[in-house]
């Protein structure tokens, strides 16, 4: 029997008692499952830039709690209604309403959707209270509903650090998730110790490229690296990670330093043409294109002096980080052995495919 043909009276049961009628989440086992994710939730309640959530159908509800848990995590679902009751205290909803109608929506959508994990329990009132935090999949997913972080052919040209919104829920949730990715958000210190109070402007584009699940055709080693992370680590290490979340997270971190030279690189640049544009500001047009003129002469010495002091700047993280170094050091032996050894089967293959195998001497 089709969900059309159920008798009305039966179906408000159902729900009643916690039957739901949606399409459940695809399951989130590696970030290649994450656009198909994103897509679902982006129909079930809305997209990035819904304007009026409505509270009937989950989408003020879910923004309201993961917004919470990015800026609180270990909370409990009273103390999430809590701060939903004190926005409006004159409402006519008692607090235990609000909290029973939280509760249920974090059970029933959020921790089997994946986007929030169960946490320590507190004690309160003499007794054990759940908390809840966000999962991997829910930090990433916050990022890209609150904060605009997505691929770069979806919101080209969207990513201004200076965007209050943006930077302020990256703060945030770096500062509460440092523990759960610590090779990403426990860095930030270390990051700001190098680039200064801008090293926001550094670390954007390496997260935004988490985002972009497409196994690229270009042979650049960034690219490359980033496919095997994708395509293969998983199944070469997948015994190491217990369940989907650790798996998730390390290679979050992987594509995060593959894309980090890269990034210096457009930080060094981007830098260089701020001090440029100062410099011509109160230069009459002509001057200002002679500057410019005379600047393009150089333009090759330029690049490569960039390059020069974008190494020195990434080998300033992995020397002032040896726990850091060590780790990506081991990855990019494993991708080495890994590409060679299939250089050699896919080498014997060619060898032996077009002959025949000869058994007349097999005893």
């Amino acid at each position: 029997m089709s969900n059309r043909e159920i008798p009305p009276e039966l179906k408000q049961s159902l729900k009643k008692s916690g039957f739901s009628f949606e399409e459940p989440p695809p399951y989130v086992a590696s970030l290649l499952q994450l656009p198909s994710f994103f897509r679902y939730f982006d129909r079930r309640y809305g997209k990035p830039d819904l304007e009026n959530p409505k509270k009937k159908n989950g989408q003020y509800a879910l923004r309201l709690i993961l917004r919470y848990l990015a800026e609180h995590r270990g909370s409990t679902c009273e103390e999430i209604a809590q701060f939903e009751y004190d926005k409006d205290i004159s409402t006519k909803r008692k607090l235990k309403s609000i909290t029973d109608d939280i509760r249920k929506f974090v059970n029933q959508n959020l921790i089997s959707s994946q986007l929030v994990l169960l946490d320590k329990p507190k004690k309160k009132y003499n007794k054990q209270v759940k908390t809840f935090s966000l999962s991997p999949i829910g930090i990433l997913y916050c990022l890209y509903l609150f904060g605009n972080f997505r691929t770069p052919d979806e919101s080209w040209g969207t990513f201004y650090v200076q965007d209050e919104l943006e930077s302020d829920i990256l703060k945030n949730i770096s500062k509460e998730y440092a523990f759960m990715l610590p090779k990403v958000f426990g860095r930030f210190q270390l990051f700001e110790k190098i680039f200064g109070g801008n090293f926001l402007s550094v670390v954007i584009d390496p997260l935004i490229a988490i985002y972009n699940t497409e196994i690229e055709n270009i042979p650049a080693s960034q690219f490359l690296l980033k496919n095997y992370v994708l395509s293969t680590f998983d199944f070469i290490n997948g015994k190491r990670f217990r369940g989907p979340h650790q798996l998730i997270l390390e290679q979050i971190s992987l594509i995060f330093y593959i894309n980090l030279e890269e990034s210096i690189q457009h930080y060094l640049w981007s830098k260089e043409g701020d001090k440029d544009f100062k410099k011509t500001q109160d230069m009459t047009s002509e001057k200002a294109n002679l500057f410019y003129k005379e600047k393009n002469k150089k333009s090759g010495d330029r690049y490569r002096q960039e390059l020069k002091d974008t190494k020195i700047l990434w080998n300033k993280i992995m020397n002032e980080d040896k726990e850091l170094k060590k780790w990506y050091s081991e990855f990019l032996r494993e991708v080495v052995a890994v590409k060679k050894n299939e250089q050699y089967v896919v080498s014997q293959y060619r060898k032996d495919v077009f002959v025949v195998p000869n058994f007349k001497n097999h005893t």
